[in-house]
C-alpha cells in the first residue's frame, strides 16, 4: 500500500484493506477468485489508478510520525486535564 499498489488479501489476515477501494479482499485457498481479482485490478485502468491512490493514502496513516500527533493529541489534547 505504502508503494501505492493495491493489495489482494484475504479477511483472515487481519488487514485494513478496504475491499473495492485500496484492494480486494477475496476468500482464503480460493485460486480461482484470486485468479479473477488480480485480472480485474490489471485490466480495468481506472480501477487500479483509484486503488492505488486510495492505497497510498490510506498507508500514510500508518507513518510513524502520523501516529505520534494522534497519539499526543489523545494524551495531551484540548480539554486534558493536568492532575498534580
Amino acid at each position: 500500500m505504502g508503494c501505492g499498489i493495491p493489495v489482494i488479501t484475504t479477511v483472515e489476515s487481519g488487514s485494513v484493506v478496504r475491499d473495492g477501494i485500496d484492494g480486494c479482499i477475496v476468500p482464503a485457498r480460493n485460486a480461482e477468485a484470486l485468479a479473477e481479482a488480480i485480472e480485474r485490478i490489471i485490466r480495468d485502468r481506472d480501477l487500479r489508478d483509484r486503488m492505488a491512490y486510495a492505497a497510498r493514502l490510506a498507508a500514510m496513516d500508518f507513518i510513524w510520525s502520523r501516529y505520534q500527533d494522534r497519539l499526543h493529541g489523545a494524551l495531551f489534547g484540548a480539554g486534558a486535564q493536568v492532575v498534580g
